[in-house]
């Protein structure tokens, strides 16, 4: 059995994927300022064109990586890479409609959530056991969003909140099943995941026909917020336990409400603010200890 954090492999590695996973947390805490901004197009077309985007960009990488044996990366993508894909596609449904009916600080509260249900996974199907020093962490990052839930869940948004329920649990079984084949790309897969929640928005959709701008912003939500992330995190996970992959993603909850506070001035609560920054020093607290492992490993 392995340990979630002790048992990580101290190098060059794991720091590098630490260092993506910050990164992913970037790109992708910019959602709540696409959401904001689209003018009239409804959920299953801002769906459609972010994920249609989205598949396009990663088929595209794909390309670039494997050439002539693109075909051979996505058929060794095997059960764990189906179920990448699945849980991807309904994951993207979750976030956009999460997004559309609750407010943008309640859906990466909820989001918080993605460490303790990654750890509970691991262990149940990995063996990942969970190191004190992570544990701490996630009791702390926990005790954060206790918080935020505490002062920032407001009435009137229960459809909302429901909806984003189903985010920490898809993004869950993403991640162990990335940890369970560390051994093949899953980019493939997470390419299929983008095209598993078109099929969804191409069914459900009355009309696909948008304005210009909600086009275009649906278009580079799909690449620069998400196809970039997505694929930061897919390959981090290779080298990163479930549960503090998570953990670090948390930073993604931490700037996605001040990134709309700052420039939409949709303002978080103080209660909710004090919640996001014990949150932020849990995350802050995984990334010292990543480094320090690994200067350790070189000594």
């Amino acid at each position: 059995m392995t340990d979630g954090t002790e048992g990580a492999v101290a190098g060059r590695p794991y720091v590098r994927g630490i260092f993506l996973i910050l990164l992913a947390g970037l790109f992708l805490s910019s959602g709540g300022l696409f959401v904001r901004h689209i003018e009239q197009a409804d959920g299953w077309q801002i769906l459609f064109y972010r994920s249609l985007s989205f598949t396009i960009m990663l088929f595209f990488f794909t390309l670039w990586q494997h050439g002539d044996a693109t075909v051979r990366a996505y058929r060794a993508i095997g059960w764990p890479g189906a179920l990448v894909a699945l849980c991807i596609g309904l994951n993207f449904t979750f976030y956009v409609f999460g997004m559309i009916n609750t407010t943008v600080a309640n859906v990466s509260f909820i989001r918080s959530l993605n460490p303790f249900m990654a750890a509970f996974l691991a262990w149940l199907v990995l063996g990942e056991r969970v190191g004190r020093a992570l544990f701490f962490a996630m009791a702390a990052a926990l005790l954060g969003v206790a918080v935020m839930f505490a002062d920032g869940i407001e009435t009137g948004h229960t459809k909302g909140n429901l909806v984003a329920l189903g985010l920490p649990v898809s993004f869950a079984v993403v991640l162990v099943a990335l940890r369970s084949a560390a051994d093949r790309d899953m980019i493939p897969a997470t390419c299929l995941g983008g095209l598993v929640s078109v099929a969804i928005a191409f069914v459900m959709a009355g009309d696909l026909v948008l304005s210009a701008t909600d086009l275009a912003l649906s278009i580079l939500f799909g690449t620069l917020q998400l196809g970039l992330g997505f694929i930061l995190i897919t390959v981090a996970a290779r080298w990163v336990p479930a549960a503090q992959v998570a953990l670090l993603m948390l930073a993604e909850v931490i700037l996605t409400p001040i990134w709309v506070w700052l420039l939409l001035d949709e303002r978080p609560t103080e209660p909710a603010l004090l919640g996001g920054l014990i949150v932020f020093a849990a995350v802050a607290s995984q990334g010292i200890l990543a480094l320090q492992q690994a200067r350790n490993a070189r000594e």
